[in-house]
């Protein structure tokens, strides 16, 4: 039990790749796939965020192999995106290497375990949650004052730690 808390520190706190954590983590290459891509509108949060009412939610979940290590909903504003070359529509890798090529920084909004009902409300994640609760991390990305992305990691902590455990007994 102590290693998860650890595992989750590392996870919850590190403002780098998520991407490349799970790799560290697991000793594996980490893959992303795209379960959902869709226009969203909600005024309360481009308000907040100073962008368009015409926003983009994506989903994504992380994996090894067959394990699922993270699923992740990126909210953005397509027009914040334009110091990009890239097409951000069905982008299949992770968005952390993508703003390697800019100076950016994450800012970490909030860290908690939350049910897994609460994160239903973008997405139908019925199929993936099938714990109670899970810990989820929120955090933005700032390059030159404006929010480029908006995003909830969703941990499944256990297949994180087998991977890690895995990892170590092969050292």
């Amino acid at each position: 039990m102590e290693q998860r808390h650890k595992l989750l520190d590392i996870l919850f706190y590190n403002t780098g790749s998520t991407t490349a954590i799970l790799e560290g983590i697991s000793g594996q290459v980490i893959e992303v796939e795209i379960l959902e891509e869709k226009n969203y509108n909600n005024q309360s949060l481009s308000k907040e965020l100073s962008w368009a009412n015409d926003l983009i939610l994506r989903i994504t979940k992380l994996k090894s192999s067959d394990k699922n290590l993270s699923y992740n909903i990126v909210l953005y504003d397509p027009k914040q995106l334009e110091v990009f070359e890239e097409d951000f529509s069905q982008l299949s890798y992770p968005i952390g290497k993508i703003l390697e090529q800019i100076d950016s920084r994450r800012i970490i909004t909030r860290t908690s375990w939350q049910k897994s009902k609460k994160l239903n409300r973008f997405f139908d994640f019925t199929v993936f949650l099938t714990h109670q609760s899970y810990p989820v991390k929120e955090y933005y990305y700032l390059h030159d004052s404006k929010v480029l992305f908006y995003i909830f990691e969703i941990y499944d902590i256990e297949n994180i730690e087998k991977l890690f455990l895995t990892n170590l007994l092969m050292l």
